[in-house]
């Protein structure tokens, strides 16, 4: 068992160090942890709490479930825990000293005083964070074109007057998008192949210098296929969808972009560009959509995203018996149907869903059919609302999504003012 630990924390070791988390004094703020959790489920399939993850981190004496260590270790590349314990028989104790001193400090005994202040000393490890800015620092972003996808965005920076040991550009939310910059230089380029509101950012060690928004919007709805939610770089659907057409891909459609109706894919509708002064605080999104897909999918799930600048709101509704994989999320709270009774969210998804979310006062209410059937309060201010995009594992077809500003003192009348995106 003692073995085993070392493991576990050689492989929080690596993830660590592969991704960029806890890079502050070694320890995991609450957003390192749920960007694992997020990639524990991407790479996997397996959705971990987070009391789950904050056990794994902690290393504590019960030893993980198999289908948690395997989980864990996807994220590595690896396709199980033996893999992974095969590959690291060398490396397993060389582990994050952390959990090294909490050995120490069972066995101070016996190792006596000294080695513990070694292993303390060697915990604190060198300020990483000490950043001093002595003058002006710039940081600008500009895209190549107005809207659409693909899209290079010339990121101009001016980092002279900084000292630093290193400098980053992180593209987005995702530490994956980070990449590492000369100080000397004064331009950067990336190309942003899904449309959203993302926030660069400029990075010296571990501090933020500069937030920058990079809102890359489409030109009314924009169909693209991904094998996989992690891939980098999609299929676009090569026809444009006009206003009041129904959105719905072909067969022809899929063959023209070369996408095989035989394999397992992901299509998204993205809308993404200035709705006007709808905030999410108070807001209301109606669709209407179904699968169409007929592959034999085990649980096929409709995912309904609606971004504001800093945050996202996100509804999955799955098929009737895969509850379990059912999900809500707004802004900083985020709920499953593993730890939480979303049942409400089981549907026939192949018959069309009448869909609605609608926030008031940070208060969202999710509707089916116009009854409500789940309910979530938030706290955070997400600022306006960007973009909807909306997600089918296989096909799947939309009426009609029309997004609009509610009223809070109206909670149940009509919107007062309104921005239609029917298609």
């Amino acid at each position: 068992m003692q073995k085993e630990r070392l493991y576990i924390a050689e492989c929080i070791r690596q993830i660590a160090e592969k991704y960029q988390l806890a890079e502050i004094d070694h320890k995991w703020r609450q957003r390192d942890m749920e960007y694992l959790a997020r990639l524990i489920e991407e790479r996997s399939g397996v959705l971990l709490s987070l009391s789950t993850v904050k056990r794994l981190l902690r290393n504590d004496h019960q030893i993980p479930q198999p289908a948690t260590l395997n989980a864990l270790v996807s994220v590595l590349g690896y396709s199980d825990w033996q893999q992974f314990k095969m590959s690291n028989s060398r490396s397993a104790g060389r582990s994050r000293p952390k959990y090294i001193m909490k050995l120490a400090i069972g066995a101070s005994a016996i190792i006596g005083v000294a080695g513990l202040l070694i292993i303390l000393s060697y915990s604190a490890g060198p300020d990483r964070s000490m950043v001093q800015i002595n003058g002006d620092v710039t940081f600008m972003a500009n895209k190549t074109v107005s809207r659409g996808v693909p899209n290079t965005v010339i990121f101009t920076y001016d980092l002279q007057h900084v000292s630093a040991d290193s400098f980053f550009i992180q593209q987005s939310w995702n530490k994956l998008e980070k990449t590492p910059l000369d100080q000397e230089g004064g331009h950067f380029t990336s190309i942003y192949y899904y449309p959203g509101y993302h926030r660069a950012k400029l990075i010296a060690n571990d501090s933020v210098l500069f937030k920058k928004p990079v809102h890359i919007t489409t030109d009314g709805w924009l169909p693209l296929v991904r094998r996989n939610i992690t891939d980098k770089v999609p299929v676009y659907i090569n026809r444009r969808f006009e206003d009041h057409e129904l959105l719905q891909v072909s067969s022809d459609d899929l063959t023209l972009s070369k996408i095989d109706e035989d394999q397992p894919f992901l299509l998204t509708w993205f809308n993404v560009r200035d709705f006007g002064n709808i905030h999410s605080d108070n807001f209301r999104v109606d669709t209407r959509l179904k699968v169409d897909s007929l592959r034999n999918d085990v649980c096929p799930f409709i995912r309904v995203m609606v971004r504001a600048e800093k945050d996202i709101f996100l509804i999955y509704l799955v098929e009737k018996g895969c509850e379990n994989k059912a999900k809500v999320r707004a802004g900083e709270v985020e709920q499953n149907g593993r730890f939480n009774d979303l049942s409400a969210l089981g549907v026939d998804v192949h018959d069309w869903q009448d869909l609605t979310l609608k926030v008031i006062d940070k208060h969202a209410v999710i509707m089916l059919g116009g009854r409500p059937v789940h309910e979530i309060d938030f706290q955070e201010d997400f600022g306006k609302v960007v973009g909807l995009s909306i997600t089918f594992l296989g096909t799947g077809s939309v009426e009609y999504a029309r997004v609009g500003e509610i009223s809070p003192e109206v909670a149940s009348g009509p919107f007062l003012s309104t921005t239609h995106d029917h298609p």
